[in-house]
């Protein structure tokens, strides 16, 4: 997986749990400043590496991804989530890709490292059969709205919320 110099894109293994929990932990602190769905209660690390624990476990049987971004001494800076869903038979399409969580330290933003892992989502979706890829960005990431549509993603629904 081509990632920018001085850094790699690879497949995370089990062995990766503790530092994948920890970037997750990251990523979820950073989102929850959108509020929202996105609201999430302090918790332990042992919820974040039991959740990452399951999505690994899931990858390993291939109906998931989980690939991590490191630097060339295996400092991890980023990592995304993805999978494949089949949908019931009477749909014309019946399997749809879908990135789950992408996420990169903000230092190590903007250097091609986000670019390297959706593209090796991407390449993986595309292995797998589905002829499309679904993702949600939150209306207030400007930023991450921005890059998904430098990639060529467009708004196809809008989700909405209300508070009761």
């Amino acid at each position: 997986m081509e990632a920018p110099a001085g850094h790699r894109v690879r497949h995370a293994t089990p062995r990766d749990r503790d530092l994948l929990a920890e970037l997750f932990r990251a990523f979820v602190e950073e989102q929850s400043d959108w509020g929202g769905m996105f609201g999430v209660e302090p918790g332990p690390h042992d919820e974040y590496a039991s959740f990452v624990a399951r999505w690994l476990d899931a990858a390993k049987r291939g109906g998931e991804l989980a690939l991590l971004a490191e630097t060339a001494s295996g400092s991890p800076v980023g990592f995304l989530f993805a999978s494949v869903a089949t949908r019931d038979a009477f749909f014309h399409e019946r399997h749809r890709g879908r990135i789950d969580d992408v996420w990169v330290r903000p230092g190590h933003r903007r250097s091609g490292i986000g670019r390297a892992l959706a593209d090796a989502a991407l390449a993986w979706i595309r292995a797998q059969g589905p002829g499309r890829v679904i993702l949600q960005v939150a209306r207030r990431n400007e930023a991450g709205q921005a890059f998904w549509r430098s990639l060529g993603f467009g708004a196809f629904m809008d989700v909405m919320e209300r508070d009761l």
